[in-house]
């Protein structure tokens, strides 16, 4: 009982360099989404685990769904991965909270760190998961 109750508080904690790494990766989302949804005739990247086993993956059509977003096209980002529409709102928060720090001219606190439940992130990826198994015909199987 007290290990799920453990597990129940976990929380992943991202530092100050943490937050710098998360935010430089948000831009490489943000940036390289609007170039391939610009760029017509982007070739498409293959999921590493579907490619070697069948089986999707929990992140599969992120790549498609981000593109999307950033095109307008919040059904086809839906359809393909529904956590490629978060996946762009945290990206858009990380950076624009980042931009008004700079704006303010005030640096980051050197305390500063963000906390994600990690329930909350295995609940999600879950989700996802099943998603991807539903849309590629795996639950259907059952």
């Amino acid at each position: 009982m007290t290990t799920l109750l453990v597990l129940a508080r976990a929380r992943v904690v991202l530092g100050r360099r943490e937050l710098f790494g998360l935010r430089c990766l948000s831009a490489a989302v943000l940036v390289g989404g609007a170039a391939r949804a610009t760029w017509s005739g982007a070739p498409s990247v293959p999921c590493p685990l579907r490619l070697l086993t069948g089986v999707p993956c929990p992140l599969c059509g992120m790549t498609t769904g981000v593109t999307a977003t950033l095109a307008g096209d919040l059904s086809a980002a839906a359809a393909a991965n529904p956590f490629s529409l978060v996946v762009v709102l945290l990206a858009a928060g990380l950076l624009s909270t980042a931009a008004i720090s700079i704006a303010r001219r005030r640096p980051p606190r050197p305390d500063a760190s963000l906390a994600v439940p990690l329930p909350l992130l295995a609940a999600a990826g879950l989700v996802s998961w099943i998603w991807q198994l539903h849309r590629f015909g795996f639950l259907s199987l059952l």
